[in-house]
């Protein structure tokens, strides 16, 4: 499918299979553009971000870094502030 729900591709004998299609991306991209808004009319929302990890996740003595990729994801998941927001 493409923009506009356009049919680009179809396996006539509706069997499962691999369809290719050469996309001309160059063409599709063109005259458009990313929207640009005042920053007066986003702040407010954009004001509410907060990363999921501090930046500074990773301060902490040597010997007490995470060791193994479940002791990372354990880690992580432990501050994720989108895990475990302010006041839960």
């Amino acid at each position: 499918m493409g923009p506009g729900g356009v049919v680009l591709a179809e396996e006539p004998t509706n069997t499962e299979s691999v369809i290719e299609a050469e996309i001309p991306i160059a063409k599709l991209r063109e005259g458009r553009r990313l929207p640009r808004y005042p920053m007066e009319m986003v702040e407010e929302i954009f004001g509410q971000f907060q990363q999921e990890l501090p930046t500074n996740h990773l301060d902490m003595p040597r010997d007490e870094l995470p060791q193994t990729r479940e002791e990372m994801k354990d880690h992580l998941d432990n501050i994720s502030r989108w895990l475990n927001p302010p006041g839960e």
